[in-house]
């Protein structure tokens, strides 16, 4: 039952961070007024739940699609 309910839990955070990356892709488009790249949309997927709360502090910071990627690659 605890290894189902484990199971489930990360599951739903998993689905969770998911939701929210594909939010920050569509916020970051118009911010930015591009679409943003596979790969990048692929980086922000990977990204903790944690990391992606970050990013949606500072996205509407951004000005260019090289301020996404310096925060991108920044150490967490």
């Amino acid at each position: 039952m605890l290894a189902s309910s484990i199971q489930e839990s990360r599951a739903y955070w998993e689905i969770k961070a998911e939701g929210k990356a594909e939010v920050l892709v569509k916020m970051l488009n118009r911010r930015l007024g591009i679409d943003i790249s596979a790969d990048i949309k692929q980086r922000l997927e990977k990204m903790t739940n944690d990391r992606l709360d970050a990013l949606s502090d500072v996205l509407l910071e951004f000005e260019r699609l090289e301020d996404l990627i310096n925060w991108i690659d920044m150490p967490s």
